[in-house]
């Protein structure tokens, strides 16, 4: 990747400034549905439900039933359903047809001892969910079938916690496959957890030292490639797996200086456009990957990802928050300074 961003330099997303949703009260998550119809935020512990129909934004309903502040807004691809999270509970709900009042939660998961900052859910089949939280602890749920004496349900159920982080867990990502999860905290380690090739069990395969480099964020990018955000060094590094069956740091991109960052909130990957979007204090850098065609047929199936696109997008303060839809057509942000929720596109001629 290298350490050249100025060339790169292009416009991804547009802010549509006709299309922007008055939001005075600051939030601490974020979230939009699939076809980015539904937007998600929230105000201390009441979630707000927007609807969104590409031109105008619009106030439908809210919901309340945890006692302390939101951390975390998800929305599932394949049931009609979102999930929320704070230091009390995290809660899966149901959606209504038309998104009305009548959304209502149909399952409490417990056993986080503080606040839940990082949740991620198996993209494909939407049975594996990982946590973790201010603790140091890191949870792994698979969806169970329970069966009644007249019908079968299907629940979250904690199958496996680890704690082998030194501070708390600040990122988390599950690769396609659905048989490794990383993890880092802000201080030492990045944690590479697999599952057994022949049971419902999980393991610590690999723990990278990341000391004092102040991990912010990991994501999987590529079955075999993850990306390491650093807040020390203001770097991206990108890991490969080898033959030997361990990561490897194989590249670096330096992102240069921003405002000392003490948000949770760090980097999210977007798998249809290549698109990761970073959290640097008052910066937002949008970078668009691609792969090197020359590379890969010189290396054979060692694919080598380069940058295609770079844009950093500057704000007023570091208070703000992102969501991305799944096809990547709308970036949407909160920030504190202007009191909104602005609606960013994609550049027309970007989609993959």
């Amino acid at each position: 990747m290298g350490n050249q961003l100025q060339q790169y330099h292009q416009l991804i997303f547009e802010l549509d400034e006709s299309c922007t949703f008055k939001m005075s009260y600051p939030c601490s998550a974020l979230a939009i549905n699939k076809n980015g119809s539904l937007i998600l935020t929230n105000i201390f512990s009441i979630i707000l439900l927007i609807g969104f129909n590409g031109k105008s934004c619009k106030y439908i309903s809210e919901v309340q039933k945890h006692k302390n502040a939101i951390s975390i807004l998800k929305f599932l691809k394949l049931r009609q359903q979102f999930i929320s999270a704070s230091s009390d509970s995290i809660i899966i709900w149901a959606l209504n047809h038309n998104y009305g009042t009548r959304n209502k939660f149909i399952q409490k998961l417990q056993g986080h001892k503080d606040l839940i900052t990082s949740l991620e859910i198996h993209h494909l089949n939407e049975d594996l969910m990982v946590s973790g939280d201010y603790d140091k602890r890191i949870k792994i749920w698979s969806m169970e079938n329970i069966y009644g004496k007249q019908n079968s349900t299907q629940q979250w159920k904690c199958i496996h916690e680890i704690r082998e982080l030194k501070s708390q867990v600040l990122s988390l990502s599950i690769n396609n496959t659905g048989n490794q999860i990383i993890a880092c905290d802000r201080d030492s380690f990045i944690l590479v957890i697999e599952k057994s090739k022949y049971e419902n069990t999980w393991f610590l395969k690999q723990k990278i030292d990341v000391d004092q480099l102040e991990g912010s964020g990991v994501n999987f990018i590529k079955e075999d490639k993850f990306i390491f955000q650093s807040n020390r060094n203001n770097t991206l590094d990108l890991y490969q797996l080898k033959q030997e069956g361990k990561y490897i740091k194989d590249d670096q991109l330096q992102l240069g200086n921003s405002k000392q960052n003490q948000m949770r909130q760090t980097s999210i990957f977007n798998l249809e456009q290549q698109i990761l979007t970073i959290k640097k204090g008052n910066k937002l850098f949008i970078i668009r990957f691609e792969e090197n065609n020359e590379t890969k047929k010189r290396n054979g199936n060692n694919k080598k990802f380069e940058i295609k696109y770079l844009q950093k997008i500057v704000f007023k303060t570091i208070f703000f928050h992102r969501a991305i839809t799944d096809d990547g057509k709308y970036l949407i942000i909160k920030e504190g300074v202007s009191k909104s929720i602005q609606i960013w596109k994609l550049k027309k001629g970007l989609e993959n």
